[in-house]
């Protein structure tokens, strides 16, 4: 009777595990469909124009956990678990919107959807420029996209720091200085 608790545990990394694989295979076969949508791209250049204004008009509810910083944003990107707005109170920090992806266990996992992701903002930003960018300990892969404003995007593939739910995500980042 000693293997049943091992076995339990076992078939539950197991049931997490497909879970966790569901969720990506499930954007993978979403983002085949997808090409630069129209819907996809306003909302892209809507937080782009919330910019100027620092992003507090699409700043909801505050988050809990965000130290007084950070705010439920009330416009979000397709396929993102969530999006926050972060109103730093120290202002060098500048202001920024950030939405997060679902987490997958490995790196190689979110490859093809973070290519997919870089390739649909080069499509609704035509006249940004990109370049690469690994300025971050945690981050695998990152591509960044300015204008001739105050604004850029960021799409970073990094590792969660969370011993709870630990793995990668795609993290896109909406910066205005």
């Amino acid at each position: 009777m000693k293997w049943i608790p091992i076995f339990k545990e076992y078939v539950d990394r197991q049931v997490n595990e497909y879970q966790r694989q569901m969720r990506i295979n499930e954007l993978q076969s979403d983002s085949s469909t997808r090409t630069a949508s129209s819907e996809s791209c306003d909302s892209i250049q809507r937080i782009v124009s919330e910019a100027e204004y620092g992003f507090r008009r699409v700043a909801g509810r505050r988050d809990p956990d965000g130290g007084g910083e950070a705010f439920y944003s009330t416009v979000s990107l397709p396929g993102s678990e969530e999006c926050e707005v972060w109103l730093y109170r120290d202002r060098d920090l500048g202001k920024s919107l950030a939405c997060d992806f679902p987490v997958a266990p490995t790196s190689s996992m979110l490859l093809p959807e973070f290519d997919r992701l870089t390739a649909h903002f080069k499509a609704c930003l035509p006249s940004w420029s990109s370049r690469s960018n690994s300025s971050h300990s945690n981050t695998v892969k990152d591509l960044t996209f300015s204008s001739s404003g105050k604004t850029s995007v960021s799409i970073r593939l990094m590792q969660k720091r969370s011993s709870r739910n630990p793995g990668y995500l795609i993290s896109i980042w909406f910066d205005r200085e």
